[in-house]
């Protein structure tokens, strides 16, 4: 809706712009007519701004538009790019802290014992000769509290 005046005596300036001009007798000139639309339009488009960024109108506060513009733009882009980048990050983090105790929990399979030379940390097989449960621990190994009954 923000447009240039089109009330009765504007001007039209070097740049193509409707522009008030003010009135003055002397020399003949009648001035621009003050329409509610051109004022309001003005104070809305403001306002929008404003209160898009989550501040409250505040007749005493002449910086509310420069305020919301430095919300709206980059210092906030920048802190919520941050934001993300340090989720994916952290993300990224955990993830490979997960697959890493996956990959140090269970390295053996039911009913064969573990590859000579593993160097996953541990691995839990089953003896089938001895029906037990067995763990291994950096080339140690430990009876489970399992047996077959």
């Amino acid at each position: 809706m923000v447009d240039y005046t089109t009330a009765s005596g504007y001007t039209t300036d070097d740049k193509g712009r409707r522009q008030y001009i003010d009135r003055n007798d002397a020399a003949g000139v009648q001035g621009t007519y003050l329409l509610a639309s051109d004022r309001n339009q003005d104070r809305n488009a403001i306002m929008d701004p404003v209160i898009a960024s989550g501040l409250a109108g505040n007749a005493d506060d002449d910086t509310l538009l420069t305020q919301a513009i430095v919300f709206l733009s980059g210092k906030q882009a920048a802190t919520v790019q941050g934001n993300v980048t340090a989720e994916a990050v952290a993300r990224a983090n955990a993830d490979a802290n997960l697959q890493g105790q996956v990959n140090e929990c269970v390295s053996g399979i039911a009913g064969v014992n573990p590859a000579v030379g593993d160097k996953q940390g541990t691995a839990i097989y089953f003896a089938g000769g001895i029906a037990k449960m067995f763990a291994q621990y950096d080339g140690g190994n430990g009876a489970l509290a399992w047996e077959n009954d």
